[in-house]
C-alpha cells in the first residue's frame, strides 16, 4: 500500500501507485480490501478490458492519470471488511496521525 487515507466518517482507503505491471499492482490491491474499506489502483495507462473486468469483480477501483487529468475508469466497492483486522489497522493509522502531531 502506496497511501492510505481515512476520511472524517471512518472510510479507510488504500491506494496502490504504479506506472506498469498491472497483474502486480492488481494483487496487492486485492489483499488491501481485507482490512481496508475501499481499495484503489492508480495507473498511468488504462487499463485493457479484461483487466478492468477483474478489478470490478473484486471492487477494486481504478484511477487513470493520464496529462495531467485523473480520470475515475471504476469506482470501488465498500465491501464488508473484516473487523478485526480493520480495527488493528484504524488503531495504527489513527496512532500514526498522533505521532505525527506530536512531532
Amino acid at each position: 500500500m502506496d497511501l492510505a487515507t481515512l476520511n472524517s466518517t471512518g472510510t479507510a482507503s488504500a491506494f496502490e501507485l504504479k506506472l506498469s505491471s498491472f497483474q502486480r499492482v492488481l494483487e496487492q490491491a486485492i489483499y488491501n480490501r481485507l482490512s481496508f474499506d475501499r481499495s484503489w489502483i492508480v495507473v498511468a495507462n488504462t487499463p485493457n478490458d479484461d483487466n478492468l473486468a477483474v478489478a470490478r469483480e473484486y471492487g477494486i477501483g481504478v484511477i487513470v492519470l493520464q496529462d495531467r487529468m485523473r480520470v475515475v475508469a471504476l469506482a470501488a466497492k465498500q465491501p464488508r471488511s473484516n473487523r478485526k483486522i480493520r480495527s488493528r489497522l484504524l488503531g495504527r493509522l489513527l496512532g500514526q496521525q498522533k505521532e505525527t502531531r506530536v512531532r
